[in-house]
Formats: structure tokens, sequence, C-alpha cells
């Protein structure tokens, strides 16, 4: 336990009182200094302990000054701007428009805003060649967004069913490899038809991202699929963009 001023003095004065209860005399010059050096150094002590407690109220005020900025900025950061709200509605009713424009060309399932056409609507069976119907679909959607500030994301997707004919493994290599070629089939397409090139994107999934199980031929036709997104172009910046 730490000792305080008081316990401290009564330990320096200690050995005079001593000297003094055993009857020994002691010379008055020895006792007084004795005594004046006591004094002074309570008077040390009194004012260290003193020190003590100012850096102990200053340090408490930094705190409570320090913990009070913080509080000021966790609800800065707490309170919606008006400027965010402002975009992210803006974005949201585009997006809603959008939606609906896709919904409208009423071709394949809408899906989380997603367009998604089945691999046997848009492709002639096990072929990255697009078939007959599957040029009337995208031709809607050329009709729909060309000239239009729409960025289009093109997304391959398999079934889990592993290449088996030799000419398909020569060809794509995998699953992986095929949802890429059906994707950048779409992406030709639509260059061809005049979507600009640096409007679109494709990426590949392979089998890793059903929409069913793969257990039945049904379910796995689901599986077979080109995903299409419609970008709002505010949402991504481009080299162009000014």
């Amino acid at each position: 336990m730490p000792m305080t001023v008081k316990g401290l003095l009564v330990f320096l004065l200690l050995p005079a009182a001593l000297v003094l209860s055993t009857g020994c005399v002691v010379p008055q010059a020895k006792f007084k200094a004795v005594q004046a050096e006591n004094d002074n150094l309570k008077k040390l002590l009194d004012e260290k302990e003193k020190e003590i407690n100012t850096q102990q109220d200053s340090f408490r005020k930094r705190f409570e000054d320090v913990s009070r900025q913080l509080d000021i900025y966790k609800k800065q950061a707490a309170a919606p701007k008006p400027e965010t709200e402002k975009a992210v509605k803006a974005l949201t009713d585009e997006s809603k428009k959008l939606e609906d424009q896709i919904r409208a060309l009423g071709i394949g399932d809408v899906r989380d805003g997603r367009l998604v056409l089945q691999g046997e609507l848009v492709f002639d069976p096990g072929k990255t060649t697009i078939s007959r119907k599957g040029e009337q679909a995208l031709d809607k959607i050329v009709a729909a967004f060309k000239g239009k500030d729409v960025l289009i994301q093109v997304d391959g997707h398999t079934d889990a069913t592993p290449l088996k004919r030799p000419a398909s493994i020569k060809a794509y290599g995998d699953n992986m490899g095929l949802a890429a070629d059906r994707a950048l089939a779409v992406f030709r397409y639509l260059v061809k038809k005049g979507i600009p090139e640096k409007n679109l994107f494709i990426r590949s999934f392979g089998a890793s991202w059903p929409i069913a199980s793969n257990a039945t031929e049904a379910s796995r036709v689901k599986n077979r699929r080109v995903e299409i997104l419609f970008i709002p172009a505010s949402v991504i910046p481009r080299p162009d963009a000014k």
C-alpha cells in the first residue's frame, strides 16, 4: 500500500522521537537542524502531492475533451449526407427504370435486375453459335439500348456436367471455357449490331454459380444460361469520362 504524506512524516520524525525517548541528551543545535530538515521534507512532499493532483486533473480534462470530440466525429460519420442521399436516390430511380425496360422486352426472365436467357434460346445445342431465336432476342436488346449511356455486362454459365465430346474438350477445355466463349459470342454480336464495345464487358462462371440443382435435366437446363446486367454508366467511371 502506498505511504501517505502523513505516514512518511511519522517515519521521518521517528528517529528523533526515539532519541528523545531514550533520555539521551541531544545538542540543541543538532535537534533544530533535524527538525528543520523534516520541515523542508514535509514542504517538498506537500508540493509534490499538489503537483501530482494538478497533473491528474489535467489528464482527466484532456481525456474528457478527446472523448467529446470522438463522439462528435461518430455522430458526423453516422449522419447521412444530403449529397449522398440524392445520388443514391438518383441511382435507384435509374436502376428501376432500366429494370422496367428489361421486362418490357418480353424475353427471358428478370432475376434481381438481371435478364436471364436460357442457353437453348440463345445458342445452337452444344455450341457457341448464336441461334436464329437468339439473334431475335439480342436484336430486341440492341433496339432498346443502342445509343444509350448504359453498360452491359454479359455473364456465361453452364451446368455441372463435364464436357465429354473430344471436339468440345479440344475447343473449350472445360465448362469455364464454354461459358466464356458463349459470353464472348453475345458480346461480339451486340458490337456488330451497334452497341459500343466500351459499353460491354463479359465474365465467365462456368458451373460455379448455379440457380438450380444439377440433379435432373430440367434443373440443368436452368443452369445453362446467359445473364445480362444493365448498369447505369454513372456507376462505373470510364477512362473517357470527363
